[in-house]
């Protein structure tokens, strides 16, 4: 009797282990992952995204795009410590769970299907 319950739960710890990874968006990863992230010019995308705050009417969004504006002009330095504080990296995956590529939150595409 033991030995089938163990029997049991080894099969059934072998399955779970054979599950894919559901498609959408993971769970964060670290921004050195985003190619280049290091010795890309945060101090031009600053100035996109404060651009991008004038036109965001969305609730969701004004929490930070207050603080961004608070923030006035950022260098480089300032800039990447803001995004890295503010927003999150997260892997894309298909169906079959390959990953498709990283999303920040101000870049995540939103799909009506």
């Amino acid at each position: 009797m033991r030995s089938s319950l163990s029997i049991l739960v080894l099969c059934a710890l072998m399955l779970s282990a054979c599950t894919t990874r559901p498609p959408g968006i993971g769970s964060p990863v670290e921004w050195s992952s985003l190619e280049s992230w290091e010795s890309d010019n945060h101090g031009d995308a600053w100035d996109g995204f404060l651009k991008s705050c004038q036109k965001i009417g969305h609730e969701q969004w004004r929490e930070v795009c207050d603080l961004a504006n608070n923030s006035g002009e950022l260098g480089d330095a300032e800039a990447r410590e803001f995004f890295e504080s503010h927003f999150e990296v997260r892997p894309v995956y298909a169906k079959d769970g390959e990953t498709l590529g990283l999303i920040t939150g101000y870049y995540e595409p939103l799909l009506k299907g």
